[in-house]
């Protein structure tokens, strides 16, 4: 009674110490010596192995780890056991004539008088085989078999989250090499703030190697206001930001909340692209433009003054009528496109900002009043709707109620007629959202992603691009940036569009239009 006692101890205490070595270690070379040896010992074994075999045309080259020393060329019979494992499940031979009819034991410098196999399953998929053999007679008893089984099984869940660790460790190592190697700056934060990765790139941005800088606050170790900004930002959603670190680079910065399996916050991945090259193209072309249009602007001028002239020096019959209002047609709208041209440059170089305090609400009664005429014609209701009382706002009324004059325009333009444009105005988390919401014909995908591109025509119902300069949407994309905000679009094909523009109640004003405002 002792000795089974003492035997029950024994059990008791590998099957303790093999969960405490799963549990401690995801390396098979760390936990499975010690499970093997303990195995050995209980069930008094000559030898024990343990082969990996998940694939089976891959058995001639197996993962063997051993307890006990050989005894004869045993291992030579690891593929028999792991076929008829793999096949029958667990098995017990407890004698060599049995042991004979099953196994080509014929190799064996020592003959096998016992022997039981047991597979090792992951998740329902076989794995590999743990087996047993005494070079004695010997019965595997219950107790023997169940623990062998308990074992097999905890070391098959051991198998599965090893190899989840090894596969996620993998791309682990492969994202952080991509990371490293990448010329863009990346910086990872948790939730606390910290910083969990850094490339070599973000040292731009950094006080400190960013190999020293993990661990570290944001705050301790990032040099760059804008860029400590966005990366504190409590709201949950992605920010970008063109960012001038003030020594000729200008960097555009998107910052993305790192979210978990139940949408909670838990990091912050920041990426930076240098844009320094594309904003010179930008300004060198911004410049060719500006000159090409006010060189434009005297011939352009002489022209539709002679063609009202044409009218006035003869008779004309209907026909020249009609070329004359033609050609007067085309004048206006090359004029139309100067005005706009030079209109957005001066709004892009920050120029003739006048920012006063004004009254939302009077802007959007003006510019109702002014395109009441034009949807009453075409059949639509233009209305101002949820317009609350909204503080006080600094901002350009000139260039505001341009803005907003441009997309009504539109929003009247694509809606056929019965339908209807609404204006609305609202104060939410410190900021004024100025919507212009249409029933009109919408906006693909296609174009919605480069709407406020300049010189982009989008697509009108038939599929065809509109005639027109493709300012209009571009240059109220220039205004609102100017006053620190964003215009953001909501819109599917044939349900209408929404146009919002969110300019901060404490406007946060570029550097450059700080710079002219003190000029």
């Amino acid at each position: 009674m002792r000795a089974s006692l003492r035997d029950r101890l024994n059990e008791m205490d590998l099957l303790l110490a093999v969960s405490q070595r799963i549990a401690s270690s995801l390396n098979f070379n760390d936990f499975l010596p010690p499970i093997l040896a303990g195995m050995r010992e209980l069930t008094n074994a000559d030898i024990v192995r343990l082969i990996f075999a998940p694939d089976r045309t891959q058995e001639r080259d197996l993962d063997v780890y051993q307890a006990g020393a050989d005894p004869g060329n045993w291992a030579s019979l690891d593929s028999q056991i792991v076929s008829l494992c793999r096949e029958r499940g667990s098995f017990i031979l407890e004698n060599p004539s049995r042991a004979q009819a099953v196994l080509n034991i014929n190799g064996l410098r020592e003959p096998i008088d016992a022997l039981m196999a047991l597979p090792i399953q992951k998740e329902d998929q076989f794995v590999g085989t743990i087996w047993f053999g005494h070079r004695q007679p010997h019965a595997f008893s219950g107790n023997e078999k169940n623990i062998g089984s308990i074992i097999a099984g905890q070391l098959g869940i051991a198998i599965n989250n090893a190899h989840l660790f090894q596969q996620a460790e993998a791309e682990r190592l492969r994202l952080e090499a991509v990371i490293e190697a990448t010329p863009d700056a990346v910086i990872v934060t948790d939730q606390e703030g910290l910083i969990s990765l850094a490339n070599p790139a973000a040292e731009i941005v950094l006080k400190i190697h960013p190999d020293k800088a993990r661990g570290m606050s944001v705050t301790e170790v990032v040099h760059v206001p804008e860029i400590l900004e966005l990366l504190l930002a409590v709201e949950s959603e992605a920010k970008t930001s063109e960012i001038d670190l003030g020594d000729g680079r200008i960097f555009f910065a998107s910052v993305t909340p790192i979210e978990s399996d139940e949408m909670r916050v838990t990091g912050k991945v920041c990426v930076l692209w240098e844009i320094t090259h594309y904003k010179k193209l930008d300004s060198l072309k911004s410049e060719f433009v500006s000159t090409v249009s006010h060189d434009l602007r005297m011939p352009l001028t002489l022209m539709r003054g002679y063609v009202k002239m044409l009218s006035m020096v003869g008779t004309t019959n209907n026909q020249q009528r009609e070329y004359i209002h033609k050609m007067m047609q085309s004048a206006d709208q090359m004029a139309h496109l100067v005005d706009n041209l030079l209109d957005l440059g001066r709004i892009e170089a920050g120029l003739g900002l006048k920012r006063e305090e004004v009254e939302i609400k009077e802007i959007i009664t003006e510019v109702v009043t002014t395109y009441r005429p034009q949807a009453v014609t075409k059949q639509i209701v233009l209305a101002a709707d949820h317009v609350e009382d909204i503080p006080k706002v600094y901002v350009d009324p000139t260039l505001l109620r341009q803005a907003l004059t441009n997309l009504v325009d539109n929003a009247i333009h694509y809606t056929p007629a019965g339908g209807r444009v609404t204006i609305s105005a609202v104060q939410e988390k410190g900021a004024l959202l100025m919507s212009v919401e249409d029933t009109g014909v919408g906006i693909s995908p296609a174009d919605q992603a480069r709407l406020f591109e300049k010189f982009y025509p989008i697509r009108n119902k038939g599929g065809q691009r509109e005639i027109g300069s493709g300012l209009g949407l571009a240059i109220v994309k220039s205004i609102v940036e100017q006053h620190g905000g964003r215009v953001k679009i909501e819109s599917q094909l044939g349900a209408g569009s929404l146009f919002t523009i969110e300019i901060p109640l404490t406007v946060k004003l570029s550097k450059q239009s700080l710079d002219n405002e003190v000029k």
